[in-house]
């Protein structure tokens, strides 16, 4: 509860008593205030789009992303195999097919993979901005542009990111952002079939993204601004930690990657 201040019951309770508790509501009413119209106003403006529409998760900003682009039955979308669970699995409830591709040091879609994985069922390239570092979009909309991809961005982990002067989202056909922290999962061991797909069986198995792997394996992971210290890591700094703490975290951090380079 230490995030939530005046300020935030303020605005709930300006909600609450207006008595529009929907999206929706007479304009003419003083009482109605349009929160959501607001926030994707303002959204779209930090991002420098044309257009901004609020859905209630950042899942669900995929699933109407995809369907709006046209993505579906048969289709196949190269996606990066380090990323959110959520990223794979709409494109799968679009009844289209996750192309697993690898990612470079900074943990984001690689292009050079990316071209490789290009066959001629494809039809969208959809990056996932990492922790906040943007993909080598140059790179990535040059390939789409090259062969008539659509690209998607997924910008759930990057809310505020600039590549070049733009705004994370702005720079494909469309892009999807979400407010949830928590952004990383893996798994393995999912043979996938689809009666819709004319491309066989595509295996997806421990292994089968090598330098994604080996990447991986050498990274040491910081959890930064966590709220549950069991959520971090080792040298995680917590919302309740003071400025001395965070140096010490940040000396204990140093000292140790020392070791490793």
């Amino acid at each position: 509860m230490e995030l939530i201040g005046e300020e935030e019951k303020r605005e709930l309770l300006e909600v609450i008593e207006s008595g529009y508790l929907f999206r929706y509501g007479s304009p003419d009413n003083p009482a109605f205030k349009a929160k959501v119209y607001q926030l994707e106003q303002q959204v779209a403006k930090l991002v420098g789009a044309s257009y901004a529409v609020a859905v209630n998760s950042g899942t669900s900003a995929l699933l109407a992303a995809l369907s709006g682009l046209g993505v579906g039955p048969g289709d196949e979308v190269i996606v990066p195999g380090y990323t959110f669970i959520a990223s794979i699995s709409s494109i799968i409830y679009a009844r289209a097919i996750p192309i697993l591709a690898e990612v470079d040091r900074t943990l984001n879609l690689d292009p050079q993979d990316v071209r490789r994985k290009i066959t001629p069922r494809t039809k969208a390239i959809l990056p996932v901005h990492m922790l906040g570092i943007p993909a080598r979009m140059d790179e990535l909309k040059a390939i789409a542009s090259e062969h008539g991809l659509l690209l998607l961005e997924d910008c759930a982990q990057a809310f505020g990111a600039r590549y070049k002067g733009k705004g994370v989202g702005s720079i494909g056909d469309a892009g999807i952002f979400s407010f949830n922290i928590y952004k990383t999962i893996t798994a393995e061991g999912c043979p996938f079939t689809c009666p819709y797909y004319k491309g066989g069986q595509v295996d997806y198995r421990k292994g089968m993204l090598p330098q994604t792997d080996d990447l991986l394996s050498r990274a040491i992971n910081i959890s930064i601004g966590v709220s549950d210290p069991g959520l971090g890591s080792a040298f995680g700094v917590t919302i309740h930690d003071n400025d001395n703490t965070i140096d010490d975290c940040a000396e204990l951090f140093l000292r140790t990657a020392k070791e490793y380079l």
